[in-house]
């Protein structure tokens, strides 16, 4: 076990040290059009902003997110606004290791049709079914989402944008995934993903139209080693003999969890009555929980 939570970390920090790198060049590297994008999304006239990382390196490896302070005028006239607006903006990996083994190009529209096509449907399907008000899922940003021009793409090219809410200023925090999850904030995570797994069953048993039209489409699976093959996990092994002076058995290790992870990565769900949609990378930092509310 040992061996095994030595390995793991390894890797984390392997892929750490990537994302340091992804993190120090996108910070430095302009954004093609951001200003117009900006301005086209959100009606207003971009007297100026500033941008910085919003993640430490470990945090996040698919994509880069930075914080956006915008200071903004009316289009009309260009006059100046009392609020400032603080945003988040998500745009794909540059580095080709990080690149190669996410696919952003293919994650990025996966996201887009989630907000503007799933989440949608799925309040939709709430109104049909007479969920109350109070039972009702309400745990994705729903607002306040634009994106670049790839929304009808079948892949997303490198300068593409993700605009979001920065919800910090709502109080939500990312959890330390040094320590956890306590009980409650346990509690409440699953009881979110049960109301989403139920809904999306729900929705398909007693409206498969809707769900045909607006789910489905969206549900095939990134299949990572049926994309890209072995090399990436040799690559990975090849780094840790070279840092790490390994056992027999951390050799023997390290092959089993490769190959536990390419079976899970070509497992193909059964389609049962419960079937249903999954996230496939729900993590602590893929989660935010409203301080002082398990929200």
């Amino acid at each position: 076990m040992l061996h095994i939570l030595y390995i793991l970390s390894f890797l984390h920090l392997l892929l750490a040290a990537y994302s340091e790198h992804n993190i120090s060049s996108g910070e430095d590297s302009q954004i093609k059009n951001f200003t117009e994008f900006l301005e086209n999304s959100l009606n207003r006239t971009v007297l100026e902003y500033t941008l910085k990382s919003l993640t430490k390196p470990g945090d996040n490896f698919g994509a880069v997110l930075r914080s956006v302070v915008l200071k903004v005028g009316c289009k009309d006239n260009g006059s100046i606004e009392n609020n400032i607006r603080n945003l988040v903006i998500k745009t794909p990996v540059t580095n080709p290791f990080l690149a190669e083994f996410f696919k952003p190009t293919v994650t990025f529209v996966k996201e887009v049709h989630f907000y503007s096509e799933i989440i949608p449907a799925l309040e939709q399907f709430e109104e049909i079914a007479n969920v109350p008000r109070e039972e009702r899922l309400d745990a994705f940003q729903r607002k306040n989402i634009h994106i670049s021009n790839f929304k009808d793409a079948e892949y997303a090219d490198s300068d593409a944008i993700l605009l979001l809410e920065n919800v910090k200023f709502k109080s939500f925090i990312n959890g330390d995934k040094r320590i956890g999850f306590n009980t409650n904030e346990t509690l409440a995570t699953l009881k979110v993903l049960a109301k989403f797994h139920a809904l999306c069953i729900a929705m398909r048993r007693l409206e498969p139209t809707l769900y045909n039209r607006k789910i489905d489409p969206f549900m095939k699976s990134l299949d990572r080693m049926k994309e890209i093959g072995s090399p990436v996990n040799e690559f990975i092994y090849s780094e840790m003999k070279l840092v790490l002076n390994l056992s027999a058995e951390a050799s023997t290790a390290i092959e089993s969890i490769f190959a536990k992870d390419e079976k899970y990565n070509k497992t193909i769900a059964t389609d049962t009555p419960y079937t249903t949609v999954v996230h496939n990378y729900l993590w602590i930092n893929n989660i935010m929980i409203r301080k002082g509310t398990l929200k």
